[in-house]
């Protein structure tokens, strides 16, 4: 195939996977958080609900979650991706995932990437890909590692990457109830542009 793909995403979005599977199939990504958008490029993004991404960037973290952990972590998301993508993600030379659509539905992948990208993806190469890459297999690669900033070379799968909270809409679970209104209202644009639920 070799096709040169960007893989384009803000973090935390789904985007690790969606990367390996492209390199697998020999679409030559690169995985980038910031990009000059051009209509040269193919681009394959995927966006998750903005709350569970902040979720897990919080996470990450191991900060304390206050107004100031918020704070922070809500501008490097817009900084590291979200900005951009509200920008550019109906564009006819991108194709969005969804987190919520493709969290343990590899068949929903498979069918957006090739008909977005018109290829035909053998059977066995799924099975393949799917048993690979299925998240039991990402969590035992990321156990690992004890810090994010560690992470296997060949999956770029981090330590402490997937949480136990990395099922959709979980952000209530980890955020204190008295944030939520805040972050509701902080993320109520991307929240809306990206058809998720207030």
């Amino acid at each position: 195939m070799n096709m040169n793909v960007i893989q384009f995403s803000p973090g935390r979005s789904g985007s690790t996977l969606i990367w390996n599977l492209l390199r697998e199939l020999d679409c030559n990504p690169k995985k980038m958080h910031q990009i000059t958008y051009s209509r040269k490029m193919k681009i394959v993004s995927t966006i998750r609900d903005p709350r569970d991404i902040l979720k897990s960037r919080l996470l990450i973290t191991q900060k304390e979650i206050d107004k100031t952990s918020i704070d922070q972590e809500i501008n490097l998301m817009l900084v590291c991706g979200m900005t951009t993508l509200t920008n550019i993600f109906s564009e006819p030379n991108v194709l969005l995932l969804k987190y919520e659509l493709f969290y343990n539905d590899f068949d929903y992948i498979f069918d957006s990437l090739e008909n977005f990208l018109h290829i035909k993806i053998d059977s066995n190469k799924k099975k393949e890909l799917c048993d690979k890459y299925d998240i039991t297999q990402m969590k035992k690669i990321s156990q690992k590692y004890k810090h994010f900033k560690n992470y296997d070379k060949y999956t770029h799968v981090h330590g402490k990457h997937i949480s136990d909270t990395c099922e959709p809409n979980k952000w209530k679970e980890v955020i204190p109830e008295n944030f939520h209104d805040y972050i509701n209202s902080a993320l109520e644009k991307y929240i809306i542009i990206f058809g998720y639920d207030k």
